[in-house]
């Protein structure tokens, strides 16, 4: 449980954002009050002619960083951030990963480049944003970018099996060639090695 800054309320920790003091409800009233286009003018205006303004700014945006660095959130916050373009939280994010047991959705490895990405039906939400409802899984960058290229197009996807298995029989398993662990099945050394891949969140 947490108490609202705001409201004073004690809710529950997923009635916050990630890092945030102040609830989602309070938060919500709060912009819809504001005049944000007013806000940043006077903002803006004061930081281009107010040098002891910009000097502060620098200051407290410096020692957040290393406050959040320090413990340890700036990952999460930077993640959270992400997600929110989906509608969706850090925690769905830890509950999806360990659905798919932290592999890839569709090759069905660990990324080796960081957190696997988030998919969404682009048909519903063209843009880099999600709605919430139209996400469909986590992806490894690889695999995004192949559906991307296709531009999801399942017709294109299943010329480019053909296309490979006009030159001979294709691979049907993926094994760890360390551990020999076929990677279609969920076991604990392919856990395992993932968990040490992706970053903690």
């Amino acid at each position: 449980m947490k108490i609202c800054k705001h409201c004073s309320k004690s809710l529950p920790s997923e009635d916050f954002y990630s890092g945030r003091r102040v609830c989602k409800n309070c938060i919500s009233s709060i912009n819809s009050s504001k005049d944000y286009t007013e806000v940043n003018r006077c903002k803006r205006e004061r930081y281009a002619t107010d040098d002891k303004y910009r000097q502060y700014i620098a200051e407290q945006r410096k020692t957040w960083e290393q406050q959040v660095r320090d413990e340890g959130r700036f990952s999460d916050i930077r993640l959270a951030s992400r997600l929110r373009a989906y509608g969706k939280t850090i925690e769905w994010y830890k509950e999806q990963l360990g659905k798919q047991n932290y592999v890839c959705a569709i090759c069905k490895k660990s990324s080796v480049k960081g957190r696997l990405a988030v998919d969404h039906d682009h048909r519903c939400c063209p843009n880099h944003s999600s709605c919430g409802k139209c996400v469909r899984g986590l992806i490894c960058q690889p695999c995004n970018k192949m559906l991307g290229y296709a531009r999801d197009n399942v017709t294109t996807l299943l010329e480019a099996s053909y296309y490979l298995n006009s030159f001979g029989p294709t691979t049907t398993k993926r094994e760890n060639p360390e551990t020999g662990c076929d990677s279609l099945n969920s076991c604990e050394s392919m856990r395992e090695e993932s968990e040490a891949v992706l970053p903690a969140i």
